[in-house]
């Protein structure tokens, strides 16, 4: 039993914490805590003073909590761990589901390696929560659980999400964004690189090919998959068709951006009768034909938006310059289907494609008459470099010049070059003007253009996967633990983006990132003193017991 004990000495009567224990029978006192002069305590009482002293305290640990818990109770809501270990059975130790969740919030938070995963799961909830320690988590361990996921098993896994998806979340699959991004590999061995058309800049790099495929309604990713680095469009357009097709997705409206246009993409989708709307790569014989096509047609553009921008005046005022986007259409049948060929026209992208040519252009022009100077005055001469430099300085507008040099052996020996104005002509005709393809012809061109603006979406998927959650370049690369890699970042973004789903609902429009960022700030502290210790919450300030609320997590512990 522990009390008060008062105790006079010297006059004066002295306060402590005592505790009662038997030895043979006789009670003995054993002090817990000297607490000072007893009139000295009444006076910390009377006047609220801590009878303990700060010095007294020790901070135990300070946990990452917030934030992490709040992805762990999204992770339980998709009911991922039991859908992964439904398909990726592990005989022993941790499963494959647990080891999923851990290296999925890692990622959706904090991308660290394999080998420093564990240092970062050590100053986090999660070892409490989910009751394995942290000596558990090891880069062994998790490379060896990627080996359990092969496309056959990562395609049953999306397609339990989507149900889960569509039931909880209200997702309509109907609608889907598709595009391919890549990314390159450190090294020589994965069977997967291989070199090809590089997204990424990077053409000393091998890569491996990712199809992403998300929904037009709230973005969420419904299926995504790995290819060899050097797999061509056409090849990646019918694996998706078909894939849509087994995901139980079919009268899908496919949405995709030019990049991924061609004559055969477009010849598959029609022969699946697969509904989709695309835009025409530029400078093309079929855009151009389009172009002039539409263009010449007598009839009336439609606006379906405006852009507001504001311009300084020579004066120092401001003047507020409306730019619209008109539309106008025509309906073809082509592959044995009634199709809707749309122009589109954004002043506003005239305009700034018209500057940025003609800053490059002029950029261009005073690189190639410096060089022509210094060959002229044969002071540069060298062949091999003036060929560089010279196509350094037409990068990205080589088609507007015509080059042309005398060389002998390694030297140059007169070089010139002519502008072609009537290409720079065509070139302007055809600015701010692309043109949209539509299978359905029952949808209105204002469907067409919103639906279609909407690919942005899947770029800001990739853009978000490359940048926020890290996804290259992959370190993984024996057998199919590439694979993993890229669906442990798709589940990392999956988590971010239904997190965004329960923002929205409850009206809260912020980004995830900053969300993540204040509920990042909330800490699990052990405080302990001579008498025991206590698990605490940093303080909670309104805003975060909100989405404490919307999340569902306790706010005491």
């Amino acid at each position: 039993m522990v009390y008060l004990k008062i105790s006079k000495r010297k006059g004066h009567r002295y306060a402590a914490i005592v505790k009662g224990v038997k030895e043979n029978g006789k009670v003995k006192h054993i002090q817990i805590k000297h607490l000072g002069r007893y009139d000295k305590l009444i006076e910390k009482l009377a006047s609220s003073i801590p009878v303990i002293s700060l010095s007294d305290i020790t901070i135990e640990r300070a946990l990452d909590f917030g934030d992490v818990i709040a992805l762990a109770k999204i992770w339980d809501k998709l009911n991922l761990t039991q859908i992964i270990n439904k398909f990726a059975v592990k005989e022993k130790g941790i499963s494959c589901g647990d080891i999923l969740e851990i290296w999925s919030i890692n990622r959706a938070l904090d991308p660290k390696s394999t080998n420093k995963i564990q240092t970062w799961y050590r100053k986090t909830i999660l070892p409490y929560i989910k009751s394995i320690p942290p000596e558990k988590i090891y880069s062994e361990l998790l490379c060896s659980s990627l080996d359990k996921f092969d496309n056959e098993v990562i395609f049953n896994i999306h397609k339990e999400i989507n149900k889960i998806l569509a039931r909880e979340f209200n997702v309509d699959l109907q609608s889907v964004l598709y595009d391919i991004t890549s990314t390159y590999f450190e090294g020589q061995k994965c069977i997967f690189a291989k070199f090809g058309y590089s997204r990424d800049k990077r053409k000393d790099k091998k890569q491996i090919i990712i199809g992403i495929v998300v929904s037009l309604d709230k973005g969420v990713p419904i299926y995504h998959f790995v290819d060899e680095g050097n797999v061509n469009d056409v090849t990646t357009k019918l694996n998706v068709d078909e894939k849509l097709k087994a995901l139980g997705i079919n009268n899908a409206l496919m949405i995709h951006d030019r990049g991924m246009t061609s004559k055969e993409n477009i010849r598959i989708s029609d022969k699946l009768n697969y509904d989709y709307i695309t835009a025409l790569d530029s400078d093309t014989k079929q855009s151009n034909y389009w172009i002039e096509r539409l263009r010449g047609d007598k009839t009336e553009y439609f606006v379906v938006d405006k852009h507001r921008k504001k311009c300084r005046q020579e004066d120092g005022s401001e003047k507020e310059i409306i730019y619209e986007v008109k539309i106008k259409e025509a309906i073809t049948c082509e592959h044995k289907r009634i199709k809707k060929y749309v122009l589109l026209f954004d002043e506003a992208l005239a305009k700034k494609k018209s500057e940025t040519r003609e800053k490059r252009l002029s950029d261009a022009k005073t690189q190639l008459e410096a060089i022509k100077d210094k060959v002229d005055r044969k002071t540069f001469r060298k062949k091999l470099t003036i060929i560089n430099q010279i196509k350094k300085a037409i990068s990205g507008c080589s088609k507007y010049f015509e080059i042309k040099t005398e060389e002998k052996e390694d030297n140059v020996e007169s070089f010139t070059w002519n502008f072609k104005n009537e290409v720079q002509k065509k070139a302007e005709e055809n600015d701010g003007y692309y043109v949209l393809i539509c299978s359905d012809q029952t949808r209105s061109k204002l469907e067409i253009f919103s639906a279609f603006k909407y690919k942005c979406e899947i770029e800001a998927v990739i853009k978000e996967l490359k940048q926020a959650i890290n996804l290259h370049p992959i370190g993984h690369w024996k057998g199919i633990r590439p694979e993993g890699k890229v669906f442990i970042c798709i589940l990392a973004y999956l988590l971010r983006k239904v997190m965004k789903i329960i923002l929205n609902e409850n009206g809260i429009h912020d980004s995830v990132s900053s969300v993540l960022d204040v509920l990042s700030e909330v800490k699990e502290v052990e405080i302990s003193a001579e008498n025991g210790s206590v698990q605490k919450l940093t303080r909670l300030t309104t805003e975060k017991e909100n989405l404490f609320k919307i999340f569902q997590i306790k706010s005491e512990i």
